[in-house]
């Protein structure tokens, strides 16, 4: 077998061999800091309050409507099953 040549060549190492397996712990990137966190829930807590306001005044301001249809229609509604 030795007498035929190959065709092919071996995959060796790189002269001087590989660089070492790195197994130390990778320290992530902090990408939300404590202060940040703290501005943002902030920053929300303040618009959803705000948000909240204008909503609350709305909502009331139908149900009010609501409320003197309601009263309104009422004497109508009891005149009408009395008459049966």
């Amino acid at each position: 077998m030795s007498t035929t040549k190959n065709f092919y060549t071996q995959d060796l190492p790189p002269k001087g061999g590989y660089n070492p397996i790195q197994t130390s712990r990778v320290a992530l990137r902090r990408i939300l800091t404590p202060a940040v966190a703290s501005g943002l829930t902030i920053a929300t807590t303040v618009v959803g309050g705000i948000g909240y306001f204008f909503n609350y005044r709305y909502a009331r301001r139908d149900q009010v409507e609501l409320r003197s249809a309601k009263l309104a229609i009422m004497p109508m509604l009891l005149a009408e099953r009395d008459r049966e």
